[in-house]
């Protein structure tokens, strides 16, 4: 379980640096997503803790159909019961309407 957690942490803290994502990105927005269907609070956690770190350009701009699919999982978790996980998924939406907000902004 710890070893899980440190993956997913380490992996939360290097996603958003960096700006070429094949190969491993589709492999974390998996991992992501599927942590988010666990049944224990532990992994949900570092799930959501994931998946927000992955809401970035990078991603968006590599696999937008996954990304897309992440951010809807995540936007149902803003209302988790779990105030840790629902914490985490605000924080990915939030920086989803940023992201958006920087790609739609006129010339």
């Amino acid at each position: 379980e710890r070893d899980r957690l440190a993956c997913l942490s380490c992996l939360s803290e290097l996603a958003p640096l960096c700006r070429d994502v094949g190969g491993w990105g589709l492999d974390a927005l998996d991992l992501a997503m599927a942590g988010l269907d666990g049944r224990d609070d532990v992994t949900r956690r570092g799930a959501a803790f994931l998946g927000a770190a992955l809401v970035t350009g990078a991603f968006l701009d590599a696999y937008p159909k996954e990304t897309a699919k992440l951010c809807k999982r995540l936007k149902a978790g803003v209302s988790d019961k779990d105030e840790v996980v629902a914490g985490h998924c605000v924080r990915a939406m939030e920086a989803l309407d940023v992201l958006l907000g920087e790609r739609l902004v006129l010339p």
